[in-house]
């Protein structure tokens, strides 16, 4: 089951719900898992009430993942629980042993562009329908068409704990579960969300922090 949260408001569930748990057990095993500088999101999480648990402040949560509003958290995410600088470690030797692949074959221009924390996110620009491709063999984690300002998204889960982001597209080929191969058709571009130009954007993390993309995907 994948859910997508936004800091500060409840939970949005995208697939069945599942009342097998008790709030008070969802707690108690989030509390276990907050001794370590790595904490693994549960249903129902939220980033304040991780950060209350892990005894860190929410700003330092999103530092160290390099997250952005609305700060999208989802099952099974990996968040770095910044206790000291000697747990970020570098993701490069594990994403160096992933085979990555531009995400669009047939583009107009694209863009490396930097968030508020100076880390590289990738902006491809394309006619509306352009094949989205899958940058490397993965599992569909996430894959929901949206009114919000990523709009329709798709999030694929990769070898190493890697994610990738595939974001504004006009519709989506997958759903959450399925395996993919690299170079796969995923979605088609599009121009849904917060965007004025049809666009993909796409993004790279590590345990749920997001790196630089360009020293592994290079130029076209």
């Amino acid at each position: 089951m994948i859910l997508l949260s936004a800091c500060g408001q409840p939970p949005r569930d995208y697939l069945q719900p599942d009342s097998s748990k008790s709030r008070s057990a969802h707690s108690s095993a989030a509390d276990q898992r907050c001794d370590a500088s790595v904490y693994t999101v549960v249903r129902n999480d939220t980033l304040s009430e991780i950060a209350l648990r892990c005894g860190v402040s929410m700003n330092q949560i999103v530092v160290a993942n390099n997250l952005l509003a609305p700060y999208i958290i989802y099952p099974n995410q990996q968040l770095i629980i910044p206790r000291n600088q000697a747990g970020l470690s570098s993701a490069n030797q594990a994403a160096n042993r992933v085979n990555w692949i531009w995400p669009v074959e047939d583009y107009t221009a694209y863009d490396y562009v930097l968030d508020s924390q100076g880390v590289q996110g990738l902006e491809v620009f394309s006619e509306v329908g352009t094949l989205v491709r899958a940058a490397a063999d993965g599992e569909v984690a996430f894959a929901e068409m949206s009114t919000g300002p990523l709009g329709n998204m798709v999030i694929l889960r990769h070898a190493d704990n890697y994610l990738t982001i595939y974001a504004h597209n006009q519709r989506l080929q997958v759903k959450q579960g399925e395996r993919v191969k690299a170079g796969a058709v995923i979605a088609y571009l599009g121009q849904s969300g917060h965007t004025d130009r049809p666009k993909l954007y796409f993004e790279l993390r590590h345990h749920g922090r997001k790196i630089a993309i360009e020293p592994f995907l290079g130029r076209p």
